[in-house]
């Protein structure tokens, strides 16, 4: 019986410390008046490598602190003020880090974050370039990306920030030089993979972009959908933050196209939000009001576009059409709500015969 308390208990202490020794802490540090939420959003790659992970950072007088668990190096998203529109950013965390978040403004772009060298070295490129990450203007952060890359050639900041923030459509050309340029220890397997992005390691698709035939959403009604292309003739997925300048006028062409073909039996428009957490989806479906329809599908990526089931569409940037035909080809891809929708009516065409909507 000895024995076996004996056993037992190292038995426990080491399944204690292996737990431990998956944890890392986050803790925030803010001036006493505040009270907030803060959502982290990250990719833990658990047993079933897949596990996208939503925890509550609460903030009680300027207090808070809470324990994750992470299987190997994640890039954690961070609603900063728990806002549905506010600014999103990233931190990179590892097993036993252990994360201080800081600052004094309503502005997550300009707090601290600490706990490894890639997060002192974000901190400090995030504030320097402070007036172009609010204004989000895509040319001037692309510059500044492309900038800090081409002086920091060995370093993993300079692939994630490719990675998280670089706008790939506006300059895919210029997005490849820069990935191959990076020595290998800056654009690691382990780098790639915190970033959700292991399919896709240079960013840059074939000319050819590859089949996709299958794959799953996180739906509405808290249900893990599968869609697979062979049930339909079209199916359309518009992703987004939903702040967009262009959001309003694309979600006018949707309610049109929806008006006309949402009866189609072989048709799916599909709705992703990339938001930080579900207060960001669900307030935007509110304000979209698309219109019910058989064809429609109101779905959400825990993490944006790091979530292990947007990975295979390798989105550059958003908004983001694809439209997938019963094959799984993709007929189209980018940021024009008219060329989706071109690209989608002949595909639907045979189910709505008469169609009398122009391209």
């Amino acid at each position: 019986m000895k024995c076996f308390r004996i056993i037992f208990a190292a038995l426990l202490t080491i399944t204690l410390c292996a737990c431990r020794s998956k944890e890392f802490n986050v803790t925030a540090e803010f001036p006493a008046s505040t009270s907030r939420v803060i959502t982290l959003t990250y990719y833990a790659a658990g047993k079933k490598a897949g596990w996208v992970t939503e925890t509550a950072l609460s903030v009680n007088a300027g207090k808070g602190t809470v324990k994750c668990s992470t299987i190997r190096p994640t890039l954690v998203w961070l609603s900063g003020a728990g806002k549905p529109d506010g600014p999103q950013m990233w931190f990179w965390a590892e097993r036993g880090d252990d994360i201080l978040i800081s600052g004094k403004e309503d502005e997550p772009f300009s707090w601290e974050v600490s706990g490894n060298g890639i997060n002192e070295r974000w901190t400090k490129w995030r504030l320097a370039n402070l007036a172009v990450l609010k204004k989000r203007e895509t040319k001037q952060l692309n510059a500044a990306i492309a900038k800090y890359v081409k002086e920091n050639k060995d370093d993993e900041l300079s692939a994630l920030l490719l990675l998280t923030i670089y706008d790939r459509s506006e300059d895919e050309a210029g997005y490849t030089r820069l990935w191959n340029s990076l020595s290998e220890s800056a654009r690691s397997e382990e780098v790639i993979a915190a970033a959700g992005r292991s399919d896709q390691p240079t960013g840059a698709l074939a000319q050819t972009p590859p089949r996709i035939a299958d794959f799953k959403l996180h739906c509405q009604g808290e249900t893990i959908r599968r869609f697979q292309t062979r049930d339909y003739d079209a199916i359309l997925l518009y992703f987004q933050l939903g702040d967009e300048d262009m959001h309003r006028r694309d979600i006018d062409s949707l309610k049109a196209l929806l008006k006309e073909k949402g009866s189609a039996p072989r048709f799916a428009l599909l709705n992703v939000s990339l938001g930080s957490d579900t207060i960001t989806w669900l307030s935007h479906v509110r304000l979209d009001s698309l219109p019910l329809s058989t064809a429609l599908t109101e779905a959400w990526a825990p993490g944006g576009r790091m979530h292990s089931s947007i990975v295979p569409f390798a989105l550059p940037s958003s908004p983001w059409f694809v439209v997938l035909d019963t094959k799984g080809n993709q007929k189209y891809r980018g940021a024009d709500a008219g060329g989706a929708l071109k690209a989608t009516r002949p595909l639907i065409r045979k189910s709505t015969p008469k169609d009398s909507l122009k391209p």
